[in-house]
């Protein structure tokens, strides 16, 4: 239970064995209601009418209606059958408050009692990512552990899964042993278990290493609750959980998102305490992935940028000559080894998620490295600005250098949409190629507007003088002789 329908249920339980014999009152007392049955109801589940009612119109214990109150995640299963069980012999008991609270409860027990049973009756933990909870039910002498996994936020188009790792959490995904759920396309449930061995599953059905049995699932308003008991070794304390969901395809689950939040839904959890804890920092998937982000998006898609605008619109100045062109190498040169690093860092990712598959996105990172290693190597090989050749490298050196910031913002907005980070990130980087861009565009109409201006004088030189019989015999100018 929640913490406040825990303080309100206990609060309830000591007053109903202080009690005498008004049962509807000590109802409404329970439930901290002064209200009639429908507004009682509302307030014992805070969900379904129609369960609702059920309850307080004494009918009978209907599966249906118990997988729809378990599927809200108010409570465990045991708890379920018994609070139906004991809130229809409240209602319907005469004068006995103590009787209706033992059977409440299932102990004959006094008050303080009573509150630890409900304490003892279930566990719950509201896990950090994927909008998940774990109910359990656990006894340490026998290593038997009951759940009700619970992920919300799903579709009929998601499958789910929780999965305890024996081994440990660095290689949390593989050795998992995982208990999957999704809806098929005729509508129907399929859970079922299965032992996760590599990157590359596509979750096959299979045995796991414990026994495992009334493995049941369910799908309504979006949640997917999946129902298991499994024996775990005795004296089992603490487990290495892992949750994850994914999408569905041909009734076959498919590969989960490599999010931030799908990366670090795993933990430990204390089956004794509740006490749970989770890899806030991620694991070191997670941190060469954003390590190869972030130096990928300086390096190729600012640094470069900004290299290209020194190069192409400094150098008109003919008082920014020679040093434009060791700012624009300087740059470059940066650009390149961090880019160079972030390069190395995504080979590294390859070899860690053998199963991740994003052929776009490699094949222009292996092709940005290609060609900002040829971008190197020609300017060791630059002719003088007076050799016949120095036309065809100018040319190419453009060519290869705008393909590679192109290629770069392209890649850059893939891996935005792989990582799937906050919005801030891809928002900043957007605004920090936006004042590139526009910074670029006045340059060029600046550029354009003092090459054009230098041209006018120029082109008065090279005029003839005398025209129109000015100067020369006929009418026609002498041509001005050339030294």
């Amino acid at each position: 239970m929640a913490p406040a329908q825990l303080t309100s249920c206990l609060a309830g339980a000591k007053a109903l064995v202080g009690r005498g014999p008004d049962g509807t009152g000590v109802a409404n007392e329970l439930l901290g209601r002064r209200s009639e049955g429908p507004d009682i109801a509302k307030a014992l589940l805070r969900r379904r009418r129609d369960v609702a009612k059920a309850l307080l119109s004494r009918e009978s214990e209907d599966p249906t209606q118990l997988r729809l109150w378990l599927a809200e995640g108010l409570m465990a299963p045991a708890q379920l059958t018994s609070c139906l069980a004991g809130a229809k012999a409240l209602v319907s008991r005469g004068p006995d408050g103590t009787g209706a609270a033992n059977e409440l409860l299932g102990r004959r027990s006094e008050g303080p009692d009573i509150a630890k049973a409900l304490l003892r009756r279930s566990s719950c933990n509201d896990l950090p990512y994927l909008n998940s909870f774990l109910y359990w039910n656990y006894n340490s002498s026998s290593g038997s552990l009951q759940i009700a996994y619970r992920h919300t936020a799903v579709t009929t188009s998601n499958w789910v899964a929780w999965a305890i790792n024996p081994n440990d959490l660095q290689t949390a995904m593989i050795g998992a042993q995982a208990l999957v759920a999704f809806q098929l396309s005729n509508g129907s449930m399929r859970a079922y278990t299965s032992q996760i061995s590599s990157y590359t599953t596509n979750l096959p059905e299979g045995n796991l290493q414990y026994s495992v049995s009334d493995l049941t699932a369910t799908y309504a308003n979006g949640e997917i609750v999946i129902y298991a008991a499994l024996s775990l070794p005795i004296n089992t304390t603490t487990i290495n959980q892992v949750w994850q969901d994914g999408p569905v395809s041909n009734d076959s689950p498919g590969q989960h998102s490599i999010a931030n939040s799908n990366t670090n839904s795993k933990g430990t959890l204390n089956l004794l305490s509740g006490q749970s804890a989770t890899s806030s920092g991620g694991s070191s998937i997670a941190r060469n992935r954003n390590i190869h982000g972030v130096l990928c998006a300086i390096g190729w898609g600012i640094l470069m940028p900004i290299g290209v605008i020194i190069a192409r619109y400094m150098k008109v100045f003919k008082s920014a000559d020679p040093a434009w062109f060791y700012l624009h190498v300087t740059c470059q040169t940066s650009a390149y080894i961090i880019g160079l690093a972030g390069w190395a860092v995504g080979l590294k990712l390859g070899s860690q998620t053998p199963g991740d598959q994003y052929t776009g996105h490699r094949t222009i990172g292996i092709l940005l490295f290609i060609l900002g290693t040829l971008q190197v190597f020609a300017l060791l090989i630059r002719p003088k600005r007076d050799h016949k050749f120095r036309f065809y490298w100018n040319i190419y050196h453009y060519s290869v250098g705008y393909l590679v910031i192109l290629l770069a913002i392209i890649n850059i907005f893939k891996g935005f949409n792989i990582l799937n980070p906050e919005k801030k990130w891809k928002n900043v980087y957007i605004g920090v190629i936006a004042i590139l861009a526009i910074k670029a565009v006045c340059l060029e109409a600046f550029t354009w507007y003092v090459v054009l201006k230098r041209r006018k004088p120029e082109t008065a030189e090279k005029t003839p003088q005398g025209m129109n019989g000015a100067n020369g015999a006929n009418g026609h100018g002498a041509r001005p002789t050339h030294i």
